[in-house]
């Protein structure tokens, strides 16, 4: 029993935006959007979703996040038009519950460029595909083709 609660089995991702364009809410929780309406139904089914984070350290170092399969829970709204002379803006909150995928049962893949052993030039690749495995041999057979 204590070796199974000593295992992950998911994460939770929570992001607070500044305005999230309707028909991207529609799409992230399986909301019907149309004509510039979003219905939001009980019978609303959020599709799987991967998403990508990054964060930009002072350095010019960054970290990475992939969270792998997840799904999201129905927005939080934050909503002020006005505060004493300040007008202020919504926060949408979307929470994603993340679980492993049934490919291989990964949940997520963390990087930090700041690492003496992080390849050069492996940020930007896995940044667009975040399940590549030998990112040398990727960048060796890149430079093979461009210059042939």
């Amino acid at each position: 029993l204590a070796e199974d609660l000593a295992r992950l089995t998911g994460a939770t991702v929570k992001l607070d935006a500044n305005k999230i364009p309707l028909n991207i809410r529609g799409m992230i929780t399986g909301s019907k959007y149309e004509k510039g309406i979003l219905d939001l139904a009980t019978t609303d089914t959020p599709p799987e979703i991967a998403l990508y984070c990054e964060t930009e350290a002072s350095n010019k170092s960054k970290e990475q996040m992939w969270f792998l399969c997840g799904k999201a829970q129905p927005f939080g709204i934050n909503a002020k038009q006005q505060e004493g002379n300040n007008i202020t803006y919504s926060t949408d909150t979307i929470t994603i519950s993340c679980k492993p995928r049934k490919l291989d049962k990964r949940v997520a893949r963390l990087a930090d460029t700041d690492m003496e052993d992080f390849e050069e030039g492996a940020s930007e690749k896995l940044a667009l595909h975040p399940d590549m495995k030998d990112t040398t041999a990727t960048t060796q057979a890149t430079a093979q083709t461009t210059t042939a």
